[in-house]
Protein backbone atom coordinates (compact mmCIF):
# COMPACT_ATOMS: atom_id res chain seq x y z
CA UNK A 1 0.00 0.00 0.00
CA UNK A 2 1.37 3.84 -0.80
CA UNK A 3 1.59 5.85 1.56
CA UNK A 4 -1.44 8.05 0.66
CA UNK A 5 -3.78 4.51 1.17
CA UNK A 6 -6.53 4.71 3.39
CA UNK A 7 -4.41 2.47 6.21
CA UNK A 8 -1.42 5.47 6.01
CA UNK A 9 -4.17 8.34 5.66
CA UNK A 10 -6.27 7.48 8.61
CA UNK A 11 -2.61 6.72 10.31
CA UNK A 12 -1.21 9.58 9.02
CA UNK A 13 -4.15 11.77 10.47
CA UNK A 14 -4.52 10.26 13.90
CA UNK A 15 -0.83 11.19 14.55
CA UNK A 16 -1.26 14.56 13.10
CA UNK A 17 -4.13 15.28 15.50
CA UNK A 18 -2.66 13.80 18.54
CA UNK A 19 0.97 16.19 18.11
CA UNK A 20 -1.22 19.10 17.37
CA UNK A 21 -1.62 19.02 20.66
CA UNK A 22 1.44 17.79 22.06
CA UNK A 23 2.27 18.71 25.86
CA UNK A 24 5.93 18.23 26.76
CA UNK A 25 5.69 18.38 29.96
CA UNK A 26 2.81 16.01 30.55
CA UNK A 27 5.24 13.81 27.85
CA UNK A 28 8.13 14.12 30.50
CA UNK A 29 6.17 12.91 33.29
CA UNK A 30 4.50 10.06 31.25
CA UNK A 31 7.88 8.57 30.38
CA UNK A 32 9.05 8.57 34.12
CA UNK A 33 5.96 7.39 34.77
CA UNK A 34 5.75 4.33 33.00
CA UNK A 35 9.67 4.20 32.93
CA UNK A 36 9.44 3.77 29.34
CA UNK A 37 11.98 4.31 26.44
CA UNK A 38 8.96 5.07 24.16
CA UNK A 39 8.75 8.46 22.67
CA UNK A 40 5.73 10.12 24.50
CA UNK A 41 3.75 13.05 22.67
CA UNK A 42 2.24 14.21 25.83
CA UNK A 43 -1.98 14.17 25.36
CA UNK A 44 -4.67 14.20 28.06
CA UNK A 45 -6.82 10.86 28.07
CA UNK A 46 -9.97 12.85 26.68
CA UNK A 47 -8.05 14.64 24.31
CA UNK A 48 -6.67 11.13 22.86
CA UNK A 49 -10.03 9.99 22.66
CA UNK A 50 -11.69 12.91 20.39
CA UNK A 51 -8.62 12.76 18.14
CA UNK A 52 -9.02 9.06 17.91
CA UNK A 53 -12.88 9.52 17.40
CA UNK A 54 -12.35 11.99 14.88
CA UNK A 55 -9.82 10.23 12.92
CA UNK A 56 -11.93 7.41 12.47
CA UNK A 57 -14.82 9.18 11.55
CA UNK A 58 -13.00 10.62 8.89
CA UNK A 59 -12.47 7.02 7.59
CA UNK A 60 -15.81 5.85 7.50
CA UNK A 61 -16.74 2.17 8.39
CA UNK A 62 -13.51 0.00 8.10
CA UNK A 63 -12.98 -3.40 6.81
CA UNK A 64 -10.41 -6.19 8.22
CA UNK A 65 -7.55 -5.49 5.87
CA UNK A 66 -7.85 -1.95 6.50
CA UNK A 67 -8.44 -1.99 10.46
CA UNK A 68 -4.97 -4.61 10.78
CA UNK A 69 -2.78 -2.14 7.82
CA UNK A 70 -3.64 1.47 10.38
CA UNK A 71 -2.84 -0.91 13.16
CA UNK A 72 0.03 -2.00 12.04
CA UNK A 73 1.14 1.06 10.92
CA UNK A 74 0.62 2.88 14.40
CA UNK A 75 2.35 0.01 15.89
CA UNK A 76 5.40 0.12 13.84
CA UNK A 77 6.40 3.65 15.34
CA UNK A 78 8.01 3.24 18.67
CA UNK A 79 5.52 6.76 19.56
CA UNK A 80 3.53 5.31 22.90
CA UNK A 81 0.52 7.53 21.91
CA UNK A 82 0.64 5.63 18.83
CA UNK A 83 0.86 2.23 20.18
CA UNK A 84 -2.28 3.20 21.79
CA UNK A 85 -4.18 4.50 19.22
CA UNK A 86 -2.99 1.14 17.23
CA UNK A 87 -4.77 -0.75 20.50
CA UNK A 88 -8.02 1.53 20.94
CA UNK A 89 -8.75 0.87 16.95
CA UNK A 90 -8.36 -2.94 17.43
CA UNK A 91 -10.66 -3.01 20.30
CA UNK A 92 -13.32 -0.94 18.89
CA UNK A 93 -13.19 -3.23 15.72
CA UNK A 94 -12.72 -6.38 17.16
CA UNK A 95 -15.36 -8.17 15.78
CA UNK A 96 -13.42 -7.85 12.33
CA UNK A 97 -10.62 -9.63 13.62
CA UNK A 98 -10.04 -13.76 12.62
CA UNK A 99 -8.24 -16.54 14.39
CA UNK A 100 -5.26 -15.95 12.34
CA UNK A 101 -5.19 -12.17 13.77
CA UNK A 102 -4.27 -13.66 17.23
CA UNK A 103 -0.61 -13.60 16.38
CA UNK A 104 -0.63 -9.98 15.37
CA UNK A 105 -1.97 -9.59 18.90
CA UNK A 106 0.79 -11.90 20.63
CA UNK A 107 3.36 -10.05 18.77
CA UNK A 108 2.18 -6.62 20.19
CA UNK A 109 1.75 -7.93 23.67
CA UNK A 110 5.24 -9.20 22.93
CA UNK A 111 6.28 -6.13 22.30
CA UNK A 112 4.68 -3.91 24.79
CA UNK A 113 6.96 -3.94 27.55
CA UNK A 114 4.28 -2.07 29.90
CA UNK A 115 1.47 -2.94 31.70
CA UNK A 116 -0.35 0.59 30.00
CA UNK A 117 -0.75 -1.60 27.06
CA UNK A 118 -0.73 -5.16 27.89
CA UNK A 119 -3.66 -4.08 30.09
CA UNK A 120 -5.82 -2.55 27.04
CA UNK A 121 -4.42 -5.65 24.77
CA UNK A 122 -5.29 -8.11 26.93
CA UNK A 123 -9.01 -7.47 28.31
CA UNK A 124 -10.45 -5.39 25.23
CA UNK A 125 -8.80 -6.98 21.99
CA UNK A 126 -7.74 -11.10 23.25
CA UNK A 127 -10.72 -11.33 26.07
CA UNK A 128 -13.61 -10.78 23.28
CA UNK A 129 -11.84 -12.63 20.96
CA UNK A 130 -11.44 -15.36 23.17
CA UNK A 131 -14.94 -15.15 24.03
CA UNK A 132 -16.08 -14.95 20.26
CA UNK A 133 -14.01 -17.55 19.40
CA UNK A 134 -13.41 -20.60 22.03
CA UNK A 135 -10.78 -22.40 19.92
CA UNK A 136 -8.29 -19.46 20.81
CA UNK A 137 -8.63 -20.46 24.85
CA UNK A 138 -5.36 -23.08 23.60
CA UNK A 139 -3.56 -19.80 22.87
CA UNK A 140 -4.12 -18.24 25.96
CA UNK A 141 -3.10 -21.67 27.62
CA UNK A 142 0.53 -21.22 25.91
CA UNK A 143 1.05 -17.68 26.92
CA UNK A 144 0.14 -18.76 30.32
CA UNK A 145 2.84 -21.12 30.29
CA UNK A 146 5.23 -18.46 28.36
CA UNK A 147 8.47 -17.74 29.84
CA UNK A 148 7.71 -13.84 28.98
CA UNK A 149 5.60 -12.35 32.00
CA UNK A 150 4.32 -10.29 29.74
CA UNK A 151 2.08 -13.53 27.98
CA UNK A 152 1.32 -15.12 31.15
CA UNK A 153 -0.14 -11.50 32.62
CA UNK A 154 -1.63 -10.60 29.47
CA UNK A 155 -3.40 -15.25 29.58
CA UNK A 156 -4.55 -13.76 33.00
CA UNK A 157 -6.44 -10.35 31.76
CA UNK A 158 -7.94 -12.02 28.72
CA UNK A 159 -10.19 -13.55 31.29
CA UNK A 160 -10.93 -10.67 33.51
CA UNK A 161 -14.16 -8.61 31.28
CA UNK A 162 -16.31 -11.58 31.69
CA UNK A 163 -15.64 -13.10 35.01
CA UNK A 164 -16.01 -9.41 36.03
CA UNK A 165 -19.76 -10.05 34.87
CA UNK A 166 -20.21 -13.03 36.92
CA UNK A 167 -19.94 -15.13 34.06
CA UNK A 168 -16.33 -16.25 32.19
CA UNK A 169 -13.89 -19.37 32.77
CA UNK A 170 -13.58 -19.70 35.81
CA UNK A 171 -12.26 -23.11 36.09
CA UNK A 172 -9.34 -21.49 33.38
CA UNK A 173 -8.43 -18.59 35.35
CA UNK A 174 -7.98 -21.03 38.48
CA UNK A 175 -5.69 -23.24 36.63
CA UNK A 176 -3.61 -20.15 35.42
CA UNK A 177 -3.52 -18.68 39.00
CA UNK A 178 -2.54 -22.07 40.91
CA UNK A 179 0.88 -22.29 38.37
CA UNK A 180 1.61 -18.34 38.90
CA UNK A 181 0.77 -18.14 42.66
CA UNK A 182 4.49 -18.69 43.98
CA UNK A 183 5.70 -16.36 41.19
CA UNK A 184 8.00 -13.31 42.84
CA UNK A 185 6.95 -11.31 39.68
CA UNK A 186 5.02 -8.36 40.97
CA UNK A 187 3.07 -8.07 38.22
CA UNK A 188 2.22 -11.42 37.56
CA UNK A 189 0.99 -11.30 41.97
CA UNK A 190 -1.17 -8.29 41.17
CA UNK A 191 -3.36 -9.90 38.00
CA UNK A 192 -3.93 -12.67 40.04
CA UNK A 193 -5.09 -10.64 42.71
CA UNK A 194 -6.89 -8.08 40.52
CA UNK A 195 -9.11 -10.55 38.72
CA UNK A 196 -10.05 -12.09 42.11
CA UNK A 197 -10.76 -8.82 43.47
CA UNK A 198 -13.37 -8.43 40.79
CA UNK A 199 -15.21 -12.03 40.69
CA UNK A 200 -15.14 -11.39 44.36
CA UNK A 201 -17.71 -8.64 43.93
CA UNK A 202 -20.74 -10.77 42.61
CA UNK A 203 -18.71 -14.25 43.65
CA UNK A 204 -17.24 -14.05 46.89
CA UNK A 205 -17.35 -17.51 47.64
CA UNK A 206 -15.07 -18.79 44.35
CA UNK A 207 -12.63 -16.47 45.72
CA UNK A 208 -12.87 -17.75 49.18
CA UNK A 209 -12.47 -21.16 48.22
CA UNK A 210 -9.88 -20.65 46.12
CA UNK A 211 -7.55 -18.66 48.84
CA UNK A 212 -7.99 -21.04 51.68
CA UNK A 213 -5.94 -23.99 50.54
CA UNK A 214 -3.61 -21.52 49.46
CA UNK A 215 -3.01 -18.54 51.70
CA UNK A 216 0.41 -19.43 52.94
CA UNK A 217 1.51 -19.35 49.02
CA UNK A 218 -0.44 -16.18 47.79
CA UNK A 219 1.57 -13.18 48.16
CA UNK A 220 0.55 -9.85 50.19
CA UNK A 221 0.35 -7.83 46.71
CA UNK A 222 -2.15 -10.87 45.54
CA UNK A 223 -3.83 -11.39 48.76
CA UNK A 224 -4.41 -6.75 49.85
CA UNK A 225 -6.30 -7.09 46.32
CA UNK A 226 -8.16 -10.39 46.39
CA UNK A 227 -9.37 -10.00 49.83
CA UNK A 228 -10.78 -5.82 49.47
CA UNK A 229 -14.18 -6.85 48.76
CA UNK A 230 -14.88 -10.07 50.36
CA UNK A 231 -17.56 -10.25 53.77
CA UNK A 232 -15.77 -9.86 56.65
CA UNK A 233 -16.32 -13.18 57.71
CA UNK A 234 -14.58 -14.24 55.57
CA UNK A 235 -11.54 -12.21 55.48
CA UNK A 236 -11.15 -12.88 59.40
CA UNK A 237 -11.49 -16.69 58.60
CA UNK A 238 -8.53 -16.74 55.88
CA UNK A 239 -6.58 -14.55 57.43
CA UNK A 240 -6.35 -16.22 60.50
CA UNK A 241 -5.54 -19.61 58.51
CA UNK A 242 -2.76 -17.81 57.10
CA UNK A 243 -1.67 -16.29 60.57
CA UNK A 244 -1.97 -19.71 62.19
CA UNK A 245 0.43 -21.47 59.44
CA UNK A 246 4.45 -21.56 60.94
CA UNK A 247 6.42 -18.32 59.53
CA UNK A 248 9.77 -17.57 59.57
CA UNK A 249 9.02 -14.61 61.40
CA UNK A 250 6.48 -15.90 64.28
CA UNK A 251 4.33 -14.28 65.69
CA UNK A 252 4.94 -10.50 64.47
CA UNK A 253 4.95 -12.48 61.19
CA UNK A 254 1.75 -13.80 61.91
CA UNK A 255 -0.20 -10.62 63.34
CA UNK A 256 0.97 -8.61 60.16
CA UNK A 257 -0.59 -11.63 57.97
CA UNK A 258 -3.96 -11.05 60.10
CA UNK A 259 -4.00 -7.58 59.73
CA UNK A 260 -3.20 -7.03 56.06
CA UNK A 261 -6.93 -9.14 55.77
CA UNK A 262 -8.71 -6.95 58.13
CA UNK A 263 -7.35 -3.77 56.66
CA UNK A 264 -4.68 -2.95 59.68
CA UNK A 265 -1.35 -3.07 59.85
CA UNK A 266 1.31 -4.11 62.86
CA UNK A 267 3.48 -1.47 62.26
CA UNK A 268 3.83 -1.41 65.98
CA UNK A 269 4.60 -4.58 67.82
CA UNK A 270 1.47 -6.10 68.57
CA UNK A 271 -0.33 -6.64 72.36
CA UNK A 272 -0.06 -9.92 74.04
CA UNK A 273 -3.21 -10.76 72.00
CA UNK A 274 -1.82 -9.77 68.93
CA UNK A 275 -3.83 -6.70 68.33
CA UNK A 276 -2.39 -3.62 66.82
CA UNK A 277 -2.55 -0.88 69.57
CA UNK A 278 -2.56 1.49 67.24
CA UNK A 279 -6.04 0.18 66.14
CA UNK A 280 -6.55 -0.35 70.05
CA UNK A 281 -6.03 3.35 70.53
CA UNK A 282 -8.46 4.07 67.83
CA UNK A 283 -11.47 1.86 68.38
CA UNK A 284 -11.01 3.79 72.11
CA UNK A 285 -11.18 7.13 70.62
CA UNK A 286 -14.20 6.90 68.12
CA UNK A 287 -16.17 4.52 70.67
CA UNK A 288 -19.47 4.91 70.35
CA UNK A 289 -19.81 6.74 67.03
CA UNK A 290 -21.73 6.45 63.77
CA UNK A 291 -18.05 6.22 62.18
CA UNK A 292 -15.77 5.04 59.52
CA UNK A 293 -12.07 5.80 59.76
CA UNK A 294 -9.24 4.21 57.91
CA UNK A 295 -5.45 5.74 57.66
CA UNK A 296 -2.78 4.36 55.53
CA UNK A 297 0.50 4.60 53.59
CA UNK A 298 -0.12 6.62 49.88
CA UNK A 299 0.42 3.07 48.73
CA UNK A 300 -2.39 1.47 50.59
CA UNK A 301 -0.51 -0.62 53.01
CA UNK A 302 0.07 -0.05 56.64
CA UNK A 303 -3.63 1.26 57.47
CA UNK A 304 -5.54 1.15 60.65
CA UNK A 305 -9.64 1.28 60.77
CA UNK A 306 -12.60 1.44 62.84
CA UNK A 307 -15.33 -0.17 62.02
CA UNK A 308 -14.21 -1.98 58.28
CA UNK A 309 -17.27 -2.35 57.40
CA UNK A 310 -18.51 0.88 57.33
CA UNK A 311 -15.26 1.71 55.60
CA UNK A 312 -16.68 -0.17 52.78
CA UNK A 313 -19.87 1.62 52.85
CA UNK A 314 -20.54 3.85 49.79
CA UNK A 315 -21.97 7.45 50.82
CA UNK A 316 -22.24 10.33 48.64
CA UNK A 317 -18.85 12.16 48.55
CA UNK A 318 -20.61 15.67 49.05
CA UNK A 319 -18.08 18.43 49.04
CA UNK A 320 -15.48 15.92 49.35
CA UNK A 321 -15.98 15.66 45.47
CA UNK A 322 -14.47 19.01 44.86
CA UNK A 323 -11.24 17.55 44.71
CA UNK A 324 -11.05 15.10 41.85
CA UNK A 325 -13.65 18.18 40.19
CA UNK A 326 -11.04 20.66 40.81
CA UNK A 327 -8.11 18.19 39.50
CA UNK A 328 -10.26 17.66 35.94
CA UNK A 329 -10.86 21.17 35.74
CA UNK A 330 -7.43 22.33 36.07
CA UNK A 331 -6.21 19.24 33.50
CA UNK A 332 -8.76 19.86 31.27
CA UNK A 333 -7.96 23.76 31.37
CA UNK A 334 -11.41 25.02 32.77
CA UNK A 335 -9.91 26.20 35.33
CA UNK A 336 -6.36 27.43 34.42
CA UNK A 337 -4.79 27.87 38.09
CA UNK A 338 -5.89 28.29 41.64
CA UNK A 339 -6.06 32.13 41.38
CA UNK A 340 -7.87 32.87 37.93
CA UNK A 341 -10.80 34.47 39.73
CA UNK A 342 -14.75 33.72 37.96
CA UNK A 343 -17.64 35.95 38.62
CA UNK A 344 -20.52 34.88 40.37
CA UNK A 345 -23.84 35.47 37.95
CA UNK A 346 -26.68 35.64 41.05
CA UNK A 347 -28.92 35.15 38.39
CA UNK A 348 -28.00 31.61 38.06
CA UNK A 349 -27.14 31.27 41.27
CA UNK A 350 -29.57 33.71 43.75
CA UNK A 351 -27.99 33.62 46.95
CA UNK A 352 -30.06 31.46 49.34
CA UNK A 353 -31.03 32.21 53.24
CA UNK A 354 -28.40 29.07 54.14
CA UNK A 355 -25.48 30.34 52.16
CA UNK A 356 -22.45 31.79 54.08
CA UNK A 357 -21.47 35.07 53.54
CA UNK A 358 -18.35 34.12 52.00
CA UNK A 359 -20.05 32.28 48.74
CA UNK A 360 -22.14 35.72 47.64
CA UNK A 361 -18.92 37.03 45.15
CA UNK A 362 -16.10 36.00 43.08
CA UNK A 363 -14.54 33.10 43.89
CA UNK A 364 -10.84 31.80 42.90
CA UNK A 365 -10.14 27.72 42.82
CA UNK A 366 -8.97 28.19 46.13
CA UNK A 367 -11.01 30.13 47.80
CA UNK A 368 -14.15 27.78 46.32
CA UNK A 369 -12.52 24.64 47.92
CA UNK A 370 -11.61 26.59 50.79
CA UNK A 371 -15.11 28.20 51.37
CA UNK A 372 -16.98 25.13 49.96
CA UNK A 373 -18.30 27.25 47.51
CA UNK A 374 -21.14 24.95 45.55
CA UNK A 375 -22.11 27.12 42.57
CA UNK A 376 -18.79 27.31 41.82
CA UNK A 377 -18.13 23.80 41.83
CA UNK A 378 -21.52 23.11 39.49
CA UNK A 379 -20.86 25.89 36.94
CA UNK A 380 -17.13 23.90 36.48
CA UNK A 381 -19.03 20.28 36.22
CA UNK A 382 -21.16 22.09 33.64
CA UNK A 383 -17.87 23.15 31.68
CA UNK A 384 -16.32 19.78 32.22
CA UNK A 385 -19.49 17.91 30.67
CA UNK A 386 -20.32 14.60 31.15
CA UNK A 387 -18.31 12.63 28.57
CA UNK A 388 -14.73 14.22 30.07
CA UNK A 389 -16.57 13.68 33.85
CA UNK A 390 -16.99 9.95 33.16
CA UNK A 391 -13.79 9.60 31.00
CA UNK A 392 -11.71 11.11 34.12
CA UNK A 393 -13.86 9.37 36.86
CA UNK A 394 -13.03 5.97 35.50
CA UNK A 395 -9.28 6.90 34.95
CA UNK A 396 -9.25 7.24 38.88
CA UNK A 397 -11.53 4.42 39.60
CA UNK A 398 -13.51 6.95 41.92
CA UNK A 399 -16.26 5.38 44.06
CA UNK A 400 -19.07 4.02 41.85
CA UNK A 401 -18.28 6.30 39.14
CA UNK A 402 -22.47 7.11 38.15
CA UNK A 403 -22.95 10.89 37.17
CA UNK A 404 -26.80 10.24 36.01
CA UNK A 405 -27.87 12.09 39.12
CA UNK A 406 -27.14 15.62 36.48
CA UNK A 407 -23.94 17.08 35.92
CA UNK A 408 -24.47 19.72 38.47
CA UNK A 409 -25.78 17.51 41.72
CA UNK A 410 -24.68 14.11 40.71
CA UNK A 411 -22.36 14.11 44.34
CA UNK A 412 -24.88 16.00 46.17
CA UNK A 413 -26.98 12.94 47.71
CA UNK A 414 -27.34 11.97 44.33
CA UNK A 415 -26.23 9.14 41.98
CA UNK A 416 -21.96 9.51 42.54
CA UNK A 417 -20.81 7.38 45.91
CA UNK A 418 -17.73 6.48 47.51
CA UNK A 419 -16.51 4.68 50.59
CA UNK A 420 -14.21 5.50 52.72
CA UNK A 421 -11.67 3.06 51.59
CA UNK A 422 -12.22 4.32 47.90
CA UNK A 423 -11.32 7.68 49.24
CA UNK A 424 -8.02 6.70 50.50
CA UNK A 425 -7.13 5.05 47.81
CA UNK A 426 -8.10 7.69 45.27
CA UNK A 427 -5.88 10.26 47.42
CA UNK A 428 -3.07 7.67 47.37
CA UNK A 429 -2.94 7.35 43.54
CA UNK A 430 -2.95 11.24 43.72
CA UNK A 431 0.22 11.16 46.07
CA UNK A 432 1.99 9.05 44.01
CA UNK A 433 1.08 10.28 40.33
CA UNK A 434 -0.73 7.43 39.33
CA UNK A 435 -3.61 9.45 38.20
CA UNK A 436 -2.30 10.74 34.78
CA UNK A 437 -2.05 13.78 35.72
CA UNK A 438 0.59 16.82 34.51
CA UNK A 439 2.92 17.55 37.46
CA UNK A 440 1.97 21.04 37.39
CA UNK A 441 -1.86 20.25 38.28
CA UNK A 442 -0.79 17.86 41.16
CA UNK A 443 1.75 20.50 42.83
CA UNK A 444 -1.36 23.08 42.76
CA UNK A 445 -4.08 20.59 44.08
CA UNK A 446 -1.47 19.79 46.49
CA UNK A 447 -1.18 23.96 47.58
CA UNK A 448 -5.27 24.36 47.43
CA UNK A 449 -5.78 21.65 50.15
CA UNK A 450 -3.79 22.66 52.54
CA UNK A 451 -5.53 23.18 55.82
CA UNK A 452 -2.61 23.39 58.55
CA UNK A 453 1.39 23.69 58.08
CA UNK A 454 2.58 23.49 61.27
CA UNK A 455 6.00 23.47 62.63
CA UNK A 456 5.67 19.34 63.15
CA UNK A 457 2.98 18.73 60.67
CA UNK A 458 1.03 19.37 57.25
CA UNK A 459 -2.46 19.06 57.47
CA UNK A 460 -4.24 18.64 53.95
CA UNK A 461 -7.67 17.56 52.87
CA UNK A 462 -10.89 18.39 52.64
CA UNK A 463 -14.78 18.55 53.90
CA UNK A 464 -18.07 17.18 52.92
CA UNK A 465 -21.79 17.48 54.74
CA UNK A 466 -24.73 16.15 53.34
CA UNK A 467 -28.38 14.90 54.52
CA UNK A 468 -28.78 11.44 54.47
CA UNK A 469 -32.90 11.60 55.35
CA UNK A 470 -34.20 13.77 57.55
CA UNK A 471 -32.66 14.17 60.89
CA UNK A 472 -29.71 11.92 59.72
CA UNK A 473 -26.62 14.57 58.56
CA UNK A 474 -23.22 12.99 57.07
CA UNK A 475 -20.05 14.39 57.33
CA UNK A 476 -17.01 13.72 55.79
CA UNK A 477 -12.79 15.01 56.08
CA UNK A 478 -10.91 13.28 53.68
CA UNK A 479 -6.97 13.82 53.25
CA UNK A 480 -3.38 13.40 54.19
CA UNK A 481 -0.54 14.14 56.78
CA UNK A 482 2.98 14.66 56.61
CA UNK A 483 4.76 14.30 59.56
CA UNK A 484 8.46 13.58 60.32
CA UNK A 485 9.23 12.22 56.33
CA UNK A 486 6.03 10.23 56.42
CA UNK A 487 2.61 10.62 54.87
CA UNK A 488 -0.61 9.25 56.28
CA UNK A 489 -3.53 9.10 53.59
CA UNK A 490 -6.80 8.88 55.59
CA UNK A 491 -11.01 9.37 55.39
CA UNK A 492 -13.22 9.72 58.23
CA UNK A 493 -17.29 9.78 57.85
CA UNK A 494 -19.31 10.27 60.79
CA UNK A 495 -23.36 11.04 61.72
CA UNK A 496 -25.17 13.39 63.70
CA UNK A 497 -28.66 14.68 63.76
CA UNK A 498 -28.54 18.58 62.36
CA UNK A 499 -25.56 19.70 60.10
CA UNK A 500 -24.24 21.93 62.83
CA UNK A 501 -23.79 18.81 65.05
CA UNK A 502 -22.28 16.81 62.15
CA UNK A 503 -20.06 19.80 60.76
CA UNK A 504 -18.44 20.20 64.65
CA UNK A 505 -17.98 16.26 65.19
CA UNK A 506 -16.36 15.31 62.19
CA UNK A 507 -13.14 17.69 62.46
CA UNK A 508 -12.99 16.57 66.81
CA UNK A 509 -13.14 13.05 65.88
CA UNK A 510 -10.91 12.90 62.95
CA UNK A 511 -8.26 14.73 64.85
CA UNK A 512 -8.78 11.75 67.69
CA UNK A 513 -8.31 9.41 65.65
CA UNK A 514 -5.38 10.46 63.40
CA UNK A 515 -3.74 11.46 67.09
CA UNK A 516 -4.30 7.65 68.07
CA UNK A 517 -3.32 6.46 65.28
CA UNK A 518 0.15 8.32 65.48
CA UNK A 519 -0.71 10.21 62.07
CA UNK A 520 -1.25 13.42 64.22
CA UNK A 521 0.66 14.38 66.97
CA UNK A 522 -1.19 15.14 70.75
CA UNK A 523 -0.80 19.03 70.21
CA UNK A 524 -2.92 18.85 67.42
CA UNK A 525 -6.15 17.60 69.73
CA UNK A 526 -9.04 19.53 69.39
CA UNK A 527 -9.32 21.90 73.08
CA UNK A 528 -11.48 20.80 75.59
CA UNK A 529 -15.23 22.09 75.67
CA UNK A 530 -15.14 25.21 78.09
CA UNK A 531 -17.14 24.28 81.41
CA UNK A 532 -20.01 25.88 81.93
Amino acid sequence: MTRNSRPGQLALGIEAGLRAIADPERAEGARRYLKSDLEFIGVATPDFRAVLKAGLRAAGALDRATLLAAAGRLWARPVFELRSAAVEILALNERLLEPRDLGLVERMLRESRTWALVDSLAPHVVGPMVERLPELGAALDRWAADPDFWLRRAAMLALLIPLRRGAGDWTRFVGYADAMLDEREFFIRKAIGWVLREVSKKRPALVAEFLAPRMARASGVTLREALRYLPEPDRTTLAAARGARPRRAGALAAAALLALASGFAAAAPPDAAGRDPRAAAVAEALAGTPSAFVVCNPDGGDCVRFDAARCRTRFSPFSTFKVPNSLIALETKVVTDAELVLPWDSSRHPRQPSWPAAWAGPQSLRSAVRDSVVWFFQDVAMSIGPQRMAEFLRRFDYGNQDISGGQDRFWLGSSLRISADEQVRFLGAFLRGRLGLSPDVTATMKSVLVLEDQPGYRLSGKTGTGSLAPGRWLGWLVGYVERGGRVFVFAFNTEAPSFAEVAKRRGDLARRALVAAGALPDAALPAPAPAH
